[in-house]
């Protein structure tokens, strides 16, 4: 994978490898077809911790992401998080 003419490895180094927290709600992206897929993540450094994440689809009334007969501002859910 190359990124900006880099090599994605030499220039966002992976050493200790991930965790998914697994975010609560079903889906970050809902595509056309109605399947709705996590793929949207919190990158971060090992001193600092991801807590309460979530996936918001609306805010009030406001559909920020969903089918489109809500008329959502989006196709990819908010990911809200809490840093420790």
């Amino acid at each position: 994978m190359r990124s900006r003419g880099r090599d994605l490895p030499s220039s966002f180094p992976i050493v200790s490898g991930y965790q998914v927290p697994n975010p609560k709600g079903d889906w970050s992206y809902l595509a056309h077809s109605g399947k709705g897929y996590k793929i949207d993540h919190v990158l971060h450094t090992p001193s600092v911790v991801a807590t309460e994440v979530d996936y918001l689809t609306r805010i009030g009334d406001r559909f920020l992401a969903g089918e489109k007969s809500k008329s959502p501002i989006s196709d990819h859910a908010a990911l809200r998080f809490a840093i420790n």
